[in-house]
């Protein structure tokens, strides 16, 4: 009886497996039917600063390279943002994980304003995932750079740590170059100024993407970019070569080079503008 049994069931499933193929087989999926939420991971626990509400006190012996590493935020700011965020900017199919950010460069120290003001960015490596289909997932890692002030509270050495923006790739990873205080609207305090670099290299062309950010002056807690601002120093701007394959090999094109990659060059033009 035992041995019937055992062998009715070794029938059903063998039908069973071919059941299945043959529906897997007549079946177009979608991945939309089993994913509606992109898929954010972290590694670490959350960032605990936010308790202390991002504020951080310098040893009077403490250089800035330590006082910045020491203040390092547990996880890139980009993955606290909404889901709306990230739904506008990657598909349901998407899975980010990103790695604990680490200090990038040395901090700079710049008079803003009349403090004394550390900047600072930390390079988050992020893995990124994406369903193509049943078969395929595209799996690639990108840098992306997170952008910080340390702004004195006016208690002695003690510094706010405040959040200024994060930097995506194109092409290449980004890349401060230099930040400055300018002028760039009609108010009395100084904006800031990033100069940010992306180094290129594809078949037709290689050389560096440039970028000018700005952003108004600190308050009410925050840092906000002048969007408009930014648009007129477009990313397109750069020093590029240009090159076409052929037989007889490279022939290298018109070269492109960049009106703003130092702080004079932006300076001046917002001087133009009538800042």
């Amino acid at each position: 009886m035992k041995i019937k049994f055992l062998y009715a069931l070794l029938i059903i499933t063998i039908i069973g497996s071919i059941f299945t193929k043959f529906i897997l087989a007549n079946t177009t999926w979608n991945f939309l039917d089993f994913t509606h939420d992109i898929d954010i991971y972290q590694i670490g626990e959350a960032d605990s600063v936010d308790a202390k509400d991002d504020l951080y006190i310098r040893s009077s012996n403490e250089n800035i390279n330590d006082f910045v590493y020491s203040s390092k935020p547990v996880t890139s700011k980009i993955s606290g943002y909404p889901t709306s965020f990230w739904k506008s900017n990657w598909d349901d199919q998407t899975k980010i994980v990103f790695d604990r950010p680490v200090l990038l460069g040395d901090p700079v120290e710049k008079k803003w304003n009349g403090q004394s003001v550390i900047f600072a960015s930390y390079q988050t490596e992020v893995t990124i995932t994406v369903n193509q289909n049943k078969d395929y997932k595209d799996i690639r890692k990108e840098q992306w750079l997170d952008l910080y002030a340390f702004i004195p509270t006016g208690i002695e050495k003690q510094y706010k740590r405040v959040f200024v923006d994060v930097l995506f790739p194109d092409g290449g990873s980004p890349e401060i170059l230099s930040v400055f205080p300018v002028n760039a609207d009609k108010d009395s305090k100084d904006e800031l100024a990033f100069i940010i670099s992306w180094y290129q290299r594809h078949y037709d062309f290689g050389g560096y993407f440039y970028q000018v950010f700005l952003y108004d002056d600190f308050k009410d807690g925050i840092i906000k970019p002048l969007e408009d601002l930014d648009k007129h120093f477009d990313i397109q701007d750069g020093d590029i070569s240009f090159t076409k394959e052929s037989e007889g090999g490279a022939i290298v094109g018109p070269d492109k080079v960049a009106k703003f990659k130092t702080e004079e060059s932006v300076k001046r033009e917002l001087k133009r503008l009538g800042f």
